[in-house]
């Protein structure tokens, strides 16, 4: 429990709030090389169908998330489907479960915050204003509707309401807050030490003979590498787009698209008053608010006037701003009004569904006409990108069909006019380079490829090179013999003794500790050295963890008497951990660590119960996974 707590401390609200949906038009390019994926079912949650398709494009987002993450640091064997699959689903499951529980807990999203946010998103955007066209374009290269993605955009935001619901709801009282602040910082002092397998192995007497017996009941371990030779042909999009070459005249027709597409509209900066309906008669309302107007006139401060007459809140407190509309953000009345004014004007009361309003034109901004030259340079990239996807996604398509039906990979060659490289031989471990990536040494080394002489399928080496191999030659694992495993075999052999023997020797110190001989003589006994941690919280570094832990689980140790124990570590060796001070001085703690605390406390508990709820909801359900 701390220690689950300490490793939560920072940024566990971060953790917790569900991100706003990222933008997936990337995962739409190499997908559609696996060619005519249908929409069969891949799960179903209490009768709410996910379809193969949106999984796949669910681990195709998630490779790339770990690219894009880890860089050249990135282990490939982690982009193979079969193994980011199983939490995919589980991720897929459980945000369909909460979307369902938002709905059943009437939780809405207003349709304008959707509006905003997406206007916000920088993918939609050309010198920082929404672009229509650009928007219509990216969700075309998807294959998904405006619709659609509106409607993901509705899920995310609600499921965020969802964990903020969890998150800033817990408390932690002030004797929780105290007790657990004691324990955090608690300290200990205590002495250990370990029985390494080197340290025994040095004194184990084992003679030739033990050496051959040993080989003989172990023969099958002592065997040749299984190696492979491989042949193989790359498919980069960069030799691709090093290829492309954009046309003026093509230049020239994107350019007048995007001029007849332009929906830049103009920008106004919005102000109000707002005087609510107090019933349905709206004579009383009415002339509220023409009197305000007549106080403007008369030369009363907009600002001032909003802030202590407008019934909008949120805004009156700002002097009545509004912020930014392209008209289509305020009711059609109100954008009406807005539209007519001048700058620093007023309008005229307008009446709304909300009441009725004074409406004050701010700033005013029409963005210029669009051109070319200023674009050019725009245009380019834009129409390189996306004749390089086509190309890239055309060649991925043919190379998977020629790899598939031909023999060998001297057809896929010469037809998308690829080299034939190769590699010499290798085992199951893998090496530099390209054989650092799994998915390339576990295609090698599949039934497949290896027994039945197929070309592999399309291995992704990254978001922009793909690959396909078959083996040019296969070494079969052979049995050593004695003399050629001699080496190997003496290694083995100690190995096994001395797990044996340190477990054997830490007994026999722990036995002798427990029965009062003293720490120095067992260390020169067993040849073993004695550390001392004294006053250490528990998350002090320098200790090894496994023994840190150990020692805060111990019992306490009094004034009188220590406390003894013993563990195996993860790595074999034998651990003595001797507790002789458990010091518990109170919560010392000044009033903003206090205060950051309970924060990372509470968001902590929130977590807890958040994620209880989730399994709550998975233990009801009704899931299918086709």
């Amino acid at each position: 429990m701390l220690q689950d707590i300490r490793d939560n401390m920072q940024g566990v609200i971060a953790k917790i709030i569900i991100g706003l949906i990222v933008i997936t038009f990337a995962l739409f390019g190499i997908d559609s090389i696996f060619g005519g994926v249908t929409e069969q079912p891949a799960l179903e949650i209490n009768g709410d169908e996910i379809s193969e398709r949106q999984l796949l494009n669910a681990i195709m987002l998630e490779k790339r998330k770990l690219l894009s993450r880890a860089g050249k640091a990135f282990d490939p064997s982690l982009i193979d489907d079969n193994l980011l699959r199983p939490g995919v689903q589980q991720r897929l499951v459980n945000r369909q479960l909460l979307v369902q529980y938002a709905g059943q807990q009437g939780m809405s999203t207003d349709k304008a915050n959707i509006d905003e946010l997406i206007r916000s998103q920088t993918d939609f955007q050309v010198d920082g204003v929404f672009n229509q066209k650009l928007f219509a374009r990216a969700l075309n290269n998807s294959g998904m509707t405006p619709q659609t993605y509106v409607n993901s955009v509705r899920e995310e935001m609600m499921l965020t309401q969802v964990a903020s619901a969890f998150i800033n709801s817990e408390f932690v009282s002030d004797q929780e807050l105290k007790r657990i602040a004691t324990l955090m910082q608690q300290t200990r002092s205590f002495s250990y030490a370990t029985v390494t397998q080197e340290s025994v192995a040095a004194s184990l007497n084992v003679d030739e003979q033990q050496f051959e017996e040993h080989y003989q009941q172990n023969s099958d371990r002592f065997m040749t590498d299984e190696k492979v030779s491989i042949e193989y042909i790359e498919l980069s999009r960069k030799s691709i787009a090093d290829s492309i070459e954009i046309t003026e005249q093509a230049i020239l027709d994107a350019f007048e698209f995007e001029v007849g597409e332009d929906s830049r509209a103009i920008q106004r900066t919005a102000a109000h008053i707002l005087i609510e309906l107090a019933s349905a008669d709206s004579s009383e309302a009415l002339a509220r608010v023409t009197s305000l107007k007549q106080q403007l006139l008369d030369g009363a401060s907009f600002e001032d006037l909003a802030k202590q007459h407008s019934a909008d809140i949120s805004s009156a407190a700002d002097g009545g701003q509004l912020g930014v509309t392209e008209g289509d953000t305020f009711p059609a009345e109100f954008e009406e009004a807005l539209s007519e004014l001048s700058v620093g004007q007023v309008s005229d009361p307008v009446k709304t569904d909300a009441g009725y309003h004074l409406i004050k034109l701010v700033a005013s901004y029409a963005p210029a006409p669009l051109v070319l030259e200023d674009n050019r340079g725009r245009i380019v990239r834009q129409l390189e990108g996306e004749a390089t996807e086509q190309q890239y996604i055309r060649a991925a398509e043919e190379l998977a069909d020629l790899a598939f039906e031909s023999s060998d990979l001297a057809e896929p060659s010469e037809e998308l006019g690829l080299e034939i490289k190769s590699l010499s031989a290798f085992d199951r471990s893998g090496g530099e380079g390209l054989l650092s990536n799994r998915a390339v040494v576990n295609a090698a080394f599949s039934d497949e490829v290896l027994l039945e002489g197929n070309n592999s399928s399309l291995i992704e080496l990254g978001q922009d090179q793909l690959l396909v191999l078959r083996v040019s030659h296969h070494d079969k694992p052979r049995q050593l013999s004695y003399a050629e495993s001699a080496e190997a075999v003496r290694q083995d052999y100690i190995v096994s003794l001395a797990r044996i023997e340190v477990q054997n020797t830490g007994n026999r110190a722990y036995d002798a500790l427990v029965g009062g001989a003293s720490g120095n003589e067992l260390a020169q006994k067993y040849h073993f050295e004695w550390h001392v941690s004294s006053n250490v919280m528990r998350a002090v570094k320098g200790v090894p963890q496994e023994i840190l832990r150990h020692a805060f689980s111990m019992s306490g140790a009094t004034a009188d008497k220590t406390s003894t124990s013993k563990l195996t570590l993860k790595n074999g060796d034998f651990a003595l951990v001797v507790l002789t001070k458990v010091s518990d001085d109170g919560d010392q703690m000044s009033p903003q660590e206090r205060k950051q605390f309970r924060e990372s406390l509470s968001a902590f508990a929130g977590q807890t119960q958040f994620e209880a709820l989730t399994n709550i909801l998975r233990d009801e359900a009704e899931i299918r996974v086709f």
